[in-house]
């Protein structure tokens, strides 16, 4: 298995779970997933979980996930489900908006509109991909109080925004977002939902030729090569983040 992220933080954290794990069979790289550095159809799987929308040329990554699968092989990925805007949503983005003028400019990082089956099913045909399906599931989860909640909001994508805040205005940030979030608490602890969308689909074992004579036929079977091992590739998801 060979995992890859772009941000050396998430590369230093993975190895440190590796070693913690004592996992034998795992690697992994520092390496931009729209210009992979592998060579040749070497991998049986691609998953890349919560990451789609990050790519700044999704076309591109797919292409190069396309590229280093083997004939038949597989790519599974999950992105987030569009959301309904329910009272809480609205709270959030009046939070937001009130401090619009207050946190740091960053450049604009430019992410794919990428939330329904419809569009990721048209992405993976474009790409090249065939027998593409795609699945809806819901998940909660809970955190055991306000704290866990605030830890974890550090440890992924809302991390970005919440860099942007200067430290002078955070404690009161903190404090109303936590507001919010206690209007979820239950005795189980405070509920998270996740609505996610799960998208299988496959390289094709041979391309489909504008010549369909047995000659050109056999040597496309002849291009294609399979490699002993089997490998798996991860793809993570993460935000190169400006500290300012």
């Amino acid at each position: 298995m060979i995992g890859i992220d772009i941000s050396e933080g998430m590369f230093d954290q993975a190895q440190q779970e590796i070693r913690r794990r004592q996992i034998a069979n795992a690697q992994v790289f520092v390496m931009d997933a729209e210009n992979l550095e592998f060579t040749g159809s070497r991998f049986e799987y691609v998953l890349c979980g919560l990451c789609l929308f990050f790519f700044p040329d999704l076309k591109g990554a797919l292409t190069e996930f396309y590229r280093v699968l083997r004939p038949g092989g597989f790519i599974i990925a999950s992105i987030f489900k569009k959301q309904k805007n329910d009272e809480l949503m609205q709270e959030w983005e009046d939070l937001y908006k009130s401090f619009k003028d207050r946190v740091k400019d960053v450049p604009e990082v430019e992410t794919s509109d990428l939330n329904t089956g419809r569009e990721i099913k048209r992405k993976m045909l474009e790409a090249g991909f065939i027998s593409v399906e795609v699945k809806g599931r819901r998940k909660t989860f809970y955190y055991q109080d306000l704290d866990e909640w605030w830890q974890t909001a550090w440890s992924h994508g809302y991390r970005a925004y919440l860099e942007r805040i200067p430290s002078d205005y955070l404690p009161e940030f903190k404090a109303r977002a936590l507001e919010i979030v206690r209007k979820k608490a239950t005795e189980r602890g405070i509920p998270f939902r996740w609505d996610l969308l799960f998208t299988k689909a496959q390289k094709p074992i041979i391309r489909q030729p504008h010549n369909h004579s047995p000659a050109c036929v056999k040597s496309r079977q002849k291009y294609w090569r399979w490699e002993e091992n089997t490998r798996i590739c991860f793809i993570y998801g993460s935000v190169p983040v400006n500290t300012g």
